[in-house]
């Protein structure tokens, strides 16, 4: 039996995809295919769009569920674009996607990104996150940009991906932070970011209290906004300064230090740290060092460290070649 399709320009083919698909007209049991010099979109119903270009057909059926990047290879494909230039995966927070790619048609393999995964805004990977202030490199390709609400592990991340950091390999990390039995206990984030590890402690540990403090102002405006957007007020303290020069009366039972920079600030965490508490530290460790992670300690905390005792340590992931991301728990003697 036919089926009412709209044929298009390869030129419109994106923006009036992206259009049909927000009005759910599209009849997703058949492909979008190219028809000669256009493009070809089954509808659902006639009446979902009034153009006269207009034309029975017999689109081919998908064959069953189809992974999203086929859909966007198919489609990028049959406008002319490479297969090596098309990326095969992708980051996504709240509404955005990151690809990287090289490809003279950064545009149109956004605009297909968008169509495909819903996205608002589609970016580019331009280099490393590099800085004092882990700066991402980012090119905005296609949407409006901007703030982001990103959902993970029932928290709510607010940040602009061109100005804040987020590491989607991190995620079993902050789930750990998660699972730790804090109840009663005061908690000091040193390099709080935007909330990474000081949410999932305020939402589900018990802890009495957290003060989160980070060096970035950026970074520091977007942790003030999660707190309002996960209710958090009440739980965590935001403070814009450098972790190193703070003065305060109280000593803590549990330190978060999430940032490879950690090492350079293990005695003033120790400083901070209550006896019997907790110090959890990230940094890098090469692969000689990784069947010694008590000399590498030891190395950090010098003379001092018989003041504690590592009560875990693991890799989280792999940071670059022949160096790894760990995690670290000591116990404050």
């Amino acid at each position: 039996m036919p089926v009412k399709c709209l044929a298009v320009s390869h030129e419109a083919a994106a923006r009036t995809i992206s259009l049909l698909l927000a009005r759910q007209c599209i009849d997703k049991r058949y492909k979008i295919d190219d028809y000669g010099d256009r493009i070809l979109i089954p509808l659902i119903q006639e009446n979902c769009h009034s153009d006269s270009n207009l034309v029975d057909c017999k689109p081919r059926l998908r064959e069953g569920i189809r992974n999203p990047i086929e859909e966007i290879r198919d489609y990028l494909l049959s406008r002319g674009i490479a297969e090596h230039e098309i990326p095969d995966r992708w980051i996504r927070y709240g509404d955005c996607i990151i690809v990287r790619t090289a490809s003279e048609h950064q545009e149109e393999i956004a605009h297909a990104f968008e169509i495909f995964l819903k996205a608002a805004s589609v970016y580019s990977i331009e280099g490393r996150i590099a800085g004092k202030y882990r700066i991402p490199k980012l090119r905005l390709l296609s949407g409006p940009g901007g703030d982001i609400t990103h959902r993970e592990n029932g928290i709510y991340y607010v940040f602009n991906p061109e100005k804040i950091m987020f590491s989607p390999g991190n995620v079993n990390e902050r789930i750990r932070y998660s699972k730790f039995d804090l109840k009663g206990k005061t908690v000091l984030d040193m390099f709080a970011g935007i909330g990474y590890f000081s949410f999932p402690v305020a939402k589900y540990t018990g802890a009495s209290f957290i003060t989160a403090v980070d060096i970035n102002p950026v970074a520091v405006s977007y942790l003030k906004k999660g707190i309002e957007r996960n209710g958090l007020g009440c739980v965590i303290k935001a403070i814009n300064a450098d972790s190193s020069s703070l003065d305060f009366r109280e000593e803590f039972d549990f330190i978060i230090m999430g940032n490879f920079d950690s090492p350079l600030y293990a005695l003033k965490a120790l400083d901070y740290c209550a006896a019997g508490g907790t110090i959890s530290m990230h940094h890098l460790v090469n692969s000689g060092e990784r069947k010694h992670i008590d000399s590498v300690i030891e190395n950090i905390f010098g003379r001092r460290y018989e003041e504690i005792q590592i009560i875990d340590t693991h890799k989280v992931k792999s940071y670059s070649p022949n160096i790894f991301h760990y995690s670290t728990l000591l116990r404050k003697k």
